[in-house]
């Protein structure tokens, strides 16, 4: 969930804009209660990669890892499959979360982990 702080323009204005996010790391609650029949098991990131190998995941109730929401510590998984199969099994889930993501579980090659490594140091 990302939340806006907010400061006047200058010292002399009263008016308030929006200058910075400010994360909060904590998942997305549901806008109202789950159905009984609605799964809502919260798993890290390696467990849903374990348990849908080189799938297309959709993702409800994120735990992001950082405040540019480059990863997913835990979240819900509201749809799996291929590209739409994905989605059309994730629709009971979107009446009751605002944000989602839709990301592959393949594994990270070597080189895409480097580059990303020595592009951070």
């Amino acid at each position: 969930m990302v939340l806006y702080a907010t400061e006047p323009y200058d010292a002399g204005d009263t008016a308030v804009v929006p200058v910075e996010r400010v994360w909060d790391p904590s998942p997305e609650l549901p806008l109202a209660a789950l159905p009984p029949g609605l799964n809502a098991e919260r798993l890290t990131w390696a467990e849903i990669c374990a348990r849908y190998p080189n799938q297309w995941v959709v993702l409800v109730a994120i735990e992001a890892t950082d405040p540019m929401l480059s990863g997913v510590r835990s979240s819900i998984v509201a749809g799996h499959g291929g590209n739409e199969e994905s989605f059309d099994r994730a629709e009971p889930h979107r009446a009751y979360f605002r944000s989602i993501a839709h990301l592959h579980t393949r594994p990270r090659s070597p080189a895409n982990t480097l580059a990303a490594h020595s592009a951070t140091s």
